[in-house]
């Protein structure tokens, strides 16, 4: 079970340690979930079903989602964790970066850690609906997301808000609005397990800010990380391609 003590790491590969029975779970449910799907009529369509781990005694959220008519089915897993009286729900999973080293691209660990607070802030300014269970607001937030991109931050975008939360070192633009909170890498030098992460980069999503409450100059800000994003992202499909035929 994921305790207090552990680090981000362990935390890793902790759920990873059970990602073959929640995927079992995933599968077990998909045909129960898209039947239910077939009988609704409006879009986006989402179903979150609770899960805890025989062994682990971890606690999960199975998510499922329908964006519109074309999208396939989305799946996603959420560790649910309490620390200090607020709950965490952690997404976990692998990105690609490119290693200058090795000259290709190469798989990393990434954990998701989304604050209640951020879902509260999500569910007050985009959704309006203070009736909603923080179920229906996690469901609402990942079966309506079609982009998220992560932005290099500034004084621009973040001054008005750090007398009220304090630093932040992590923005993400998304189609609903503004996502804010930490971004880390941990790594160890410790020996670890075949299969195992020994360094993980950790998104820490503290608060949301919907769209109609940016200033003029947090967009314009925004505008110009965006365009940046882009050149990254141009130059990072260009180097796989490139390698692809080399």
């Amino acid at each position: 079970m994921v305790t207090n003590s552990m680090t981000h790491i362990e935390v890793f590969n902790n759920i990873l340690s059970d990602r073959k029975n929640f995927v079992y779970w995933i599968e077990k449910n998909k045909s129960k979930v898209l039947k239910a799907f077939s009988k609704q009529s409006k879009f986006p369509k989402f179903q979150i079903i609770d899960y805890e781990h025989q062994i682990s005694k971890n606690r999960y959220l199975l998510f499922f989602g329908l964006q519109n008519r074309e999208c396939s089915l989305e799946e996603k897993v959420f560790l649910v964790y309490c620390y200090e009286n607020e709950k965490y729900f952690i997404d976990f999973g692998f990105g690609q970066k490119y290693d200058d080293t090795r000259k290709a691209h190469i798989a990393y660990p990434i954990l998701s850690i989304y604050t209640s607070h951020f879902f509260k802030r999500y569910k007050e300014r985009f959704l309006n609906d203070e009736t909603l269970t923080i179920k229906d607001v996690i469901g609402n937030y990942f079966s309506r997301l079609t982009n998220i991109n992560l932005l290099n931050i500034n004084d621009n975008i973040i001054n008005d808000y750090k007398e009220k939360y304090g630093e932040f070192t992590f923005a993400a633009l998304t189609n609903n609005g503004l996502c804010l909170g930490e971004r880390r890498i941990y790594k160890t030098e410790l020996p670890t397990e075949k299969g195992k992460a020994n360094e993980v980069a950790v998104n820490i999503f503290r608060t949301f800010v919907s769209k109609d409450l940016l200033t003029k100059k947090q967009e314009d800000a925004l505008f110009r990380e965006e365009l940046e994003y882009y050149d990254r992202y141009m130059e990072y499909n260009f180097k796989r391609l490139y390698l692809a035929r080399t």
